[in-house]
């Protein structure tokens, strides 16, 4: 993750097409890129995820999203993160959801 006047550093994220906001683990970014929140809230860590990338907030911010590959642009305040493939952890996901054992999962 790029922010100025912040040293460069890497965060496991998920888009979450539901979420008004993005929320992060403060643990996991330096303190000098924290700011102040009216309403904190407690993140606890699931399959090595820390931040959630709420994709409501760019209609509030009447901003636009691109999903080119495994590239993930922002646009307004432009801003692209690199992702990557990570099927265990979806799929890990969805079979507790959906309360399947793993063979059950994959025969649907």
């Amino acid at each position: 993750m790029e922010i100025p006047g912040v040293e460069k550093f890497k965060i496991q994220a998920i888009l979450d097409t539901g979420t008004t906001v993005c929320c992060v683990h403060q643990n996991a970014v330096p303190k000098e890129a924290l700011e102040p929140s009216a309403y904190p809230i407690q993140i606890n860590e699931r399959d090595g995820i820390q931040m959630l990338i709420g994709c409501n907030f760019i209609r509030v911010m009447q901003g636009g999203l691109r999903i080119e590959g495994q590239m993930v642009t922002f646009y307004k305040n432009v801003t692209t993160i690199a992702t990557r493939v990570d099927a265990e952890v979806v799929a890990s996901a969805a079979i507790e959801e959906l309360e399947l054992s793993e063979v059950e999962y994959f025969e649907i």
